[in-house]
């Protein structure tokens, strides 16, 4: 494993911040140092989402890219990125209406100015694109599915094309996916791309594994420790988390749908393919009593969530 600088990048849904999280937990039990930044992480070494003038975002980011680069060539540190090397970046400069000429100029700089960090890119795609991006869309949240179809009128692309709605998100990120494999194909890193409609997650995680050339180590959970009805103490909201057949923890009650736990560190959860962490404390006779709920890409209040069965 000699590579410091770790992409993983798919459209909108396809398992990239789940991956992530994955990578993070693997690394540490091999013994690594690692960080795992999320792509709305704040303060976000790369992304400015905040600049609308094309070529300031360009001078910018490229900037942020080197400096990124150079305080990285001092440090062990492996860093984990989710949806920076095109979904938060690219997807700003198409947001922005620019051209493609103009996005691919920029885009094929980058490489370049990260080759010292020997990166490696895991790219997951989908060869029936539109059924695969339609059953994402039906997993998520009602909230998500509302946000994905106005989204497209708030941004230039879309109001230069008079986009609106489900067909108006499905062109942008179709175009957004066409600069993403050329690009794919272009960029002269380490990388493996992996077709992820069928959902074998451990066997895809496993390919990652080989591929960075590191073992997979399996992560034993005590699961049954953290089983039980939690109550937030300020809005009365319960949630609960369960043990399933597959020995995974699933939280039910805390978002919309079930979602499930992965170990970050002991006693500390990620929910997986979220931002939010889930950090539990023990009393003295070593039973789980309490829950905290925080995001874990910036600072934020910390709900406390009271263990009540």
């Amino acid at each position: 494993m000699n590579s410091r600088l770790i992409f993983v990048e798919g459209i909108s849904g396809s398992g990239k911040t789940s991956t992530g999280q994955f990578l993070y937990r693997q690394f540490l039990l091999n013994g690594l140092d690692a960080s795992f930044l999320h792509e709305f992480h704040i303060p976000h070494p790369i992304h400015e989402w905040y600049l609308t003038d094309p070529h300031e975002w360009i001078d910018v980011t490229l900037a942020h890219w080197r400096t990124f680069v150079d305080d990285m060539l001092g440090s062990e540190n492996i860093v984990i990125m989710d949806s920076t090397l095109f979904q938060g970046t690219m997807a700003v400069l198409l947001e922005l209406d620019v051209d493609r000429d103009s996005i691919l100029d920029y885009a094929v700089q980058v490489p370049e100015i990260i080759k010292p960090l020997n990166p490696a890119l895991i790219y997951f795609y989908q060869t029936d694109y539109r059924k695969a991006l339609l059953r994402i869309y039906q997993e998520r949240e009602e909230r998500i599915r509302i946000k994905k179809d106005n989204y497209v009128r708030t941004i230039k692309y879309g109001q230069n094309r008079r986009l609106y709605g489900h067909e108006g998100y499905m062109q942008f990120v179709e175009e957004l996916r066409d600069i993403s494999n050329e690009l794919v194909s272009k960029y002269d890193i380490s990388k493996i791309c992996i077709e992820n409609s069928a959902g074998d997650w451990k066997g895809y995680h496993r390919r990652i594994m080989r591929f960075l050339s590191l073992p997979y180590i399996e992560d034993i959970v005590a699961a049954g420790d953290y089983n039980g009805l939690y109550r937030d103490l300020q809005s009365g909201q319960e949630c609960r988390i369960d043990c399933n057949s597959n020995m995974e923890l699933e939280i039910r009650g805390f978002f919309p749908v079930v979602k499930f736990l992965c170990l970050r560190s002991n006693d500390t959860f990620f929910i997986r393919g979220k931002a939010h962490e889930l950090i539990f404390q023990r009393g003295e006779n070593g039973d789980v009593r309490n829950m905290i709920s925080r995001w874990y890409i910036k600072e934020s209040e910390e709900t406390i969530w009271v263990k009540v069965e």
